[in-house]
């Protein structure tokens, strides 16, 4: 087997992945759509916090704290820093 073969097989095979992530894709897309709009209409009562924090440099200043919150009902994810 040659170079160039090996080459097209391998490009064959990029291109079937690809056509199968768009059909994937295709139908995702209209769940994520639905999703945003449950966790946008989320009041997320419940969550899940985790609090983080980079310290110990040299320059307090560059000290940073953050929590990581989890909504149980919609799944939203997100991080505030202090």
């Amino acid at each position: 087997m040659t170079l160039t073969t090996e080459r097209e097989q391998i490009r064959k095979a990029v291109n079937k992945i690809d056509k199968a992530l768009a059909k994937l894709r295709a139908k995702i897309i209209p769940y994520c759509a639905e999703l945003k709009i449950i966790q946008d209409n989320c009041q997320h009562p419940e969550t899940i916090k985790k609090y983080g924090g980079s310290t110990g440099n040299y320059d307090k200043s560059e000290d940073c704290f953050w929590v990581d919150y989890t909504c149980v009902d919609c799944d939203k994810k997100w991080t505030d820093y202090k």
